[in-house]
This record gives C-alpha cells, sequence and structure tokens, in this order.
C-alpha cells in the first residue's frame, strides 16, 4: 500500500495539536491541583476520613561552583560542568565533596484514600 504524503501530514498535525491540547489541559490541571493543596496547607488539613495529605521532602546536594574551584581548581578547570557524578567518579572523599556542596529541600504533597472506590463521595 502506498503512503499519501498529504495524509500523513494531516494526520501528523492533527496530532500534534491534540498533543498541544492535552499539555494545556494537563497544565491547568496541574495549577488546579495546586492551588488546592495550597488551600489545604493554609488550613494546615492533614487527615480526614479517608482522605490524607501527605508530606514527600526530598533533599539532594547542589555543588556550589566557586567552592569547588576553590578547593580543586585543576579539575574544576578540566570539567565543563561540574556534576556530583564528576566529583564522585574523581575519588574525592565525600565529606571534602559535601563541603562544597549546599543542601537544597523539595516539598511536594500527595493526596491518599483510604476507602473503597474511586475515592469520591
Amino acid at each position: 500500500m502506498k503512503m499519501d504524503p498529504k495524509a500523513v501530514l494531516q494526520e501528523a498535525f492533527e496530532v500534534q495539536e491534540e498533543i498541544a491540547r492535552e499539555r494545556k489541559a494537563l497544565r491547568e490541571k496541574e495549577a488546579r491541583l495546586q492551588n488546592l493543596l495550597w488551600q489545604l496547607e493554609k488550613e494546615n488539613v492533614g487527615r480526614l476520613g479517608d482522605y490524607e495529605r501527605k508530606r514527600k521532602v526530598v533533599s539532594r546536594a547542589v555543588i556550589i561552583s566557586e567552592r569547588f574551584r576553590a578547593r580543586w581548581p585543576e579539575l574544576f578547570t578540566s570539567l565543563a560542568k561540574v556534576t556530583l557524578k564528576d566529583a564522585r567518579e574523581a575519588n574525592i572523599p565525600e565529606a571534602e565533596l559535601m563541603e562544597a556542596c549546599d543542601s537544597t529541600e523539595q516539598v511536594s504533597w500527595k493526596v491518599l484514600f483510604f476507602g473503597q472506590g474511586k475515592g469520591r463521595a
């Protein structure tokens, strides 16, 4: 069966447009969820009935370039961008490496449902 280039172009355009609409709808829903979670945080709501707002904290080290360069200038010069992976592969002791890092925390929330069904009242 021979390909119809015009039909393929048309379908590609339609799929592209559908993806764009779905991404926009997803962004809107994510913003709505963040607003709802903010309202719950403002009221300090934890668990009510079958629902619970659960906090998740992810902490990670981030290299501070100036500190790293001051401590290991030759390694800093040889690396285009210093990453924790690169620094660890250079066999820098972890405790010393952490002196060249700061820690960042990312807090996220998830709503859990402990009842039956799909979680709708």
